[in-house]
């Protein structure tokens, strides 16, 4: 499955390894019994470096044919998650552009702060403290974790919002996988 730095972070339940659908096809929504479709949630937690996990996701899923949406609260974290997306990995490079660029439509990662107005994408990676809004609109939600206790105290007031919401909800353990 790639490179073991992929593995490191334990990436293979998202990035569709053992499932039905042909390679590259995007990921399905979860079917809501009333016929909907639900936003499916993902807790990626014990991130020793939340950016870095965001940009090995990130990577995965871009070689994977996935397009994807990465929602910064603030410029100084869109700044440094497209800066890391750079350097994370020597030799490589992530297609990536702000959502406002004219390049945005042929990019398969969007850097933005505003949810509105934005083409269809496979997934949202949430970089924000809170529940991003308009995250109804992706089939798939990414949240990242990392090993401070504020972190982690925000990321269990958001995985109970979820829950309250009836989305359903996993979580991996990135520090479990790194060993």
């Amino acid at each position: 499955m790639g490179s073991p730095g992929y593995r490191r972070y334990g990436l293979e339940e998202w990035c569709g390894q053992g499932s039905d659908r042909p390679a590259g096809a995007a990921a399905g929504r979860v079917p809501d019994p009333a016929g909907g479709a639900v936003t499916e949630v993902k807790f990626y937690h014990n991130a020793p470096d939340r950016l870095r996990a965001a940009c090995v996701i990130t990577s995965k899923a871009v070689a994977q044919g996935h397009r994807l949406v990465v929602f910064a609260p603030d410029d100084t974290t869109a700044r440094a998650y497209d800066e890391q997306l750079w350097t994370f990995q020597p030799g490589s490079f992530v297609p990536h552009v702000r959502a406002n660029s004219p390049l945005a439509a042929r990019t398969p990662v969007l850097i933005t702060r505003s949810l509105t107005d934005l083409a269809c994408s496979d997934a949202l990676l949430n970089l924000a403290p809170d529940l991003p809004p308009e995250f109804s609109s992706f089939g798939m939600l990414i949240e990242i974790v990392g090993q401070a206790e504020a972190d982690r105290a925000m990321a269990r007031q958001r995985w109970r919002q979820y829950k309250a919401l009836d989305l359903p909800v996993t979580a991996h353990d990135l520090g479990r996988s790194a060993s």
